[in-house]
C-alpha cells in the first residue's frame, strides 16, 4: 500500500474507539497532535497532503 500500515491501523482504531465518521476523523486528525503521533507522524501536520490520497 502507498500509506504506512501504522497510519492505517491507527486511524482505524481511533475511528472505532471514538465513534467518528470518516469526515470528522480527518478533521479531528488534522487538529490533534496526539492522534498524529499515535499514527506515526513525527511532526505536526496542519493540512492533508494530496500525495497521501
Amino acid at each position: 500500500p502507498c500509506l504506512p500500515i501504522r497510519l492505517l491501523v491507527g486511524l482505524h482504531y481511533i475511528k472505532h474507539a471514538y465513534n467518528e465518521s470518516d469526515e470528522s476523523l480527518v478533521a479531528e486528525f488534522l487538529e490533534n497532535p496526539y492522534w498524529q503521533y499515535f499514527c506515526g507522524y513525527e511532526y505536526f501536520q496542519h493540512e492533508l497532503s494530496l500525495d497521501a490520497i
